[in-house]
């Protein structure tokens, strides 16, 4: 991990549980995108756990990360369906794409419309800290709890909380 600007995925017990989740991945060349890519530790992990040769790739509004090698990253606003759209048709095909992102349900559901359609079949698609639209100190947060659950109705997959802390969900292709 970023030793300056370690994930938050440790301290919540999510590295560990994809580190389980993906290990049937982690052999092969993969294609991985986050939204929401902070200081860049999560992208540290996932260059480092999966095999070299793998397309790493994050998006956030701005990036205040330091160039990672062998990853790339991109600005696109969440609001920006087009901009999401086409990155997907760019880039697409993921086998994971993880949004770790706004948290809040108008910007996570227009992500997962725009992206969805560029994940692999077979691929994860995970919606972090889903959970967070419980709590009245995160009102804005509030509506991702009914998001995630129609989505999974919707496409299959679960919701879960790590030990730690945290939620996400994982909707399947």
């Amino acid at each position: 991990m970023n030793d300056n600007h370690p994930s938050d995925k440790e301290k919540c017990g999510l590295v560990t549980e994809y580190e389980r989740l993906f290990l049937p991945l982690k052999d092969k060349p993969i294609k991985y995108l986050e939204i929401g890519i902070y200081y860049g530790g999560s992208l540290l992990w996932a260059r480092d756990y999966f095999l070299k040769g793998s397309t790493i790739q994050g998006i956030d509004i701005n990036i205040i990360s330091e160039p990672i090698e062998d990853v790339e990253m991109f600005i696109i606003d969440q609001n920006d369906k087009e901009g999401l759209t086409d990155f997907g048709k760019q880039y697409g095909e993921f086998d994971i794409i993880i949004d770790d992102g706004s948290h809040t349900a108008p910007l996570t559901e227009n992500t997962f419309n725009s992206l969805y359609p560029y994940l692999k079949k077979g691929g994860f698609y995970i919606i972090e800290d889903w959970g967070a639209g419980y709590y009245p100190q995160w009102p804005h947060c509030k509506g991702m709890e009914k998001l995630v659950t129609d989505l999974v109705w919707k496409y299959g997959g679960s919701v879960n909380r790590p030990l730690k802390g945290g939620s996400y969900a994982i909707i399947l292709k």
